[in-house]
């Protein structure tokens, strides 16, 4: 659980590489939604400490209710940047300020205070409204009206697992989220994640179906050909090399895909 997608996306490429199964998520009420969906065991959790709405202990306590054997693993981090005026090196904080969403812009002399005091702080009870308002209390019911702005709007998009319409979702500067009637949530990330899963499995049926049509006409090809019948053998033989022909480019989109993750 990372709402920072520059730190959740390669670290589940990491994990994915390495022979786990990743569950992910963008924030604690999207984790709630997968963790409830999932009908196998989930031996691990990995999870922001600081995230909007709920902490990750909280959520951890809300998780550890569904899978009870699951351990957790804290992670965290606060960017802290000396100030480039007083800088030996004035280009690295700058680059830093460009390039990253930094909590504090301090003297050197000021850092090491906050870092005591921020070691020290605990974290405060989560709103109980903002969680019912996207993990649980609204699973079931129809946000079917484009006005209906605590429901969603209707986002032209269909949900992966169900194929019902999907509701975008917006929580005031927060990220966007896309949830379908049956409950299934999920953020843009992992919208596109799961949509770029369903178009490689439906390609590999294609090529699967396409494949078997060519296995079939080859067959027919050869009894047409024991039985003398030549323009019937003609016509299977051109059925079949259009359906290897058709099978071979689906292969090659499939395998440059695979080769190029970044055409995702």
């Amino acid at each position: 659980m990372e709402d920072e997608e520059n730190i959740r996306t390669p670290a589940v490429e990491i994990l994915e590489a390495r022979g786990y199964t990743v569950l992910s998520a963008g924030d604690a009420a999207e984790a709630l939604a997968v963790a409830e969906r999932h009908s196998g065991r989930i031996h691990l959790m990995i999870t922001d400490v600081v995230m909007p709405g709920m902490s990750g202990s909280q959520l951890a306590e809300r998780l550890l209710a569904l899978h009870p054997d699951l351990r957790i693993v804290y992670i965290s981090g606060i960017a802290v940047v000396q100030d480039p005026e007083e800088a030996d090196y004035p280009s690295m904080p700058a680059s830093a300020l460009r390039n990253v969403a930094v909590d504090h812009v301090l003297s050197i002399a000021e850092i090491g205070p906050l870092l005591d005091r921020l070691t020290r702080e605990s974290f405060p009870d989560a709103p109980e409204s903002a969680l019912a308002a996207e993990s649980g209390d609204d699973r079931g019911r129809e946000p079917a009206y484009e006005n209906d702005k605590e429901g969603g709007i209707p986002s032209g998009f269909t949900c992966p697992e169900c194929g019902s319409a999907l509701f975008e979702r917006c929580f005031g500067n927060g990220p966007i989220h896309f949830r379908c009637r049956t409950g299934h949530a999920y953020s843009a990330e992992s919208l596109v994640a799961k949509q770029a899963t369903g178009v490689e499995a439906a390609l590999w049926a294609a090529v699967r179906a396409l494949e078997e049509r060519a296995a079939l006409a080859r067959r027919i090809e050869r009894r047409m050909q024991e039985a003398g019948r030549a323009v019937s053998m003609e016509r299977f033989t051109e059925r079949a090399q259009r359906a290897e022909r058709h099978a071979e480019l689906l292969r090659g989109v499939l395998f440059d895909a695979a080769a190029d993750p970044a055409a995702d």
